[in-house]
């Protein structure tokens, strides 16, 4: 029963974004332009029947996918394995989330790090929709198709030294520190280069969002992260950013890059700090460009 509201909670929120005017697009590793959200068609990765255990001949596969990966170093990307229906749902998402897993450590060993990197197991709760030539499709056919590995883009994050900036981009801010909801007492002085680099791009307004990792209440962690934003907010108008080009925003726990299976499946306490750590952020949103037009 409770894969089962798992899986329908998976539905609801694809559904939803299906019907948020940002649909899910699905892209190749050939396209230029990607936005957070989309989700990549990857070369096929065969699996043993039943099993997490890649296929002999899949290496060809996976460098491809780490040179795309080391290419574009501005993607936070998810890794995210799907079954057909057949099985129970619980074998299912067991199952997809040990073969994620293979695909996320055989990379990571091929040089992809793991900042940038996620994983996910969605069992059989997100079947492909029948293509509109469908005609005469077997069901085994759509199962194949239902059978597959995807990277879903989670962020575009974008550096403080680059020159273009769209809606939705974000800049990862690792170097501001707090001392719970306060600033820590050298980050007022470090923020100046935040300050002088919103100061430089007056056609952007910014959203400051806060992020903790899932310890801690779901309210404290709400409470928390907004007193976080708040405090970065607070410092930048100060130092004179005009009030209305800049929200701040807590999230809590609500949008972590890392869920928590792929937390307590690393094998020591450093990693799994280390991973929750990806979660703990303080980022820079682009709202809009005047430039190019609301988000």
């Amino acid at each position: 029963m409770r894969n089962t509201l798992i899986a329908l909670a998976l539905l609801f929120l694809l559904a939803k974004d299906a019907f948020s005017g940002q649909p899910l697009t699905r892209k190749t590793l050939r396209d230029s332009v990607f936005v957070s959200g989309d989700i990549l068609r990857v070369p096929q990765l065969a699996f043993e029947n039943g099993e997490s255990t890649l296929q002999t001949g899949m290496r060809d596969s996976l460098v491809l996918l780490r040179d795309f990966m080391l290419q574009r170093t501005e993607l936070f990307l998810e890794v995210g394995c799907h079954t057909d229906a057949s099985g129970g749902d619980s074998l299912n998402m067991r199952l997809s989330e040990k073969r994620a897993k293979v695909i996320y450590d055989t990379l990571l060993r091929l040089g992809v790090p793991y900042q940038r990197l996620a994983w996910r197991g969605y069992g059989e709760c997100c079947p492909l929709p029948a293509p509109k030539n469908a005609k005469g499709l077997s069901s085994a056919q759509q199962s194949a198709r239902n059978r597959r590995t995807e990277l879903k883009v989670l962020e575009v994050r974008r550096s403080m030294s680059d020159s273009v900036f769209a809606a939705g981009d974000v800049i990862l801010l690792p170097w501001v520190l707090f001392h719970d909801s306060r600033l820590s007492p050298n980050m007022k002085d470090s923020l100046q280069r935040l300050c002088d680099f919103i100061q430089q791009h007056q056609e952007l307004t910014f959203e400051v969002a806060s992020h903790t990792d899932i310890r801690g209440s779901d309210r404290f962690n709400e409470k928390l992260s907004q007193m976080r934003a708040q405090s970065v907010v607070d410092v930048l108008i100060n130092k004179g950013i005009y009030a209305p080009r800049l929200v701040a925003k807590g999230y809590g726990e609500t949008k972590p890059l890392v869920y928590e299976k792929m937390i307590q499946a690393a094998f020591t306490k450093m990693e799994k700090e280390d991973l929750y750590q990806l979660n703990r952020r303080i980022e820079l949103k682009i709202l809009s460009n005047a430039k190019q037009g609301r988000h």
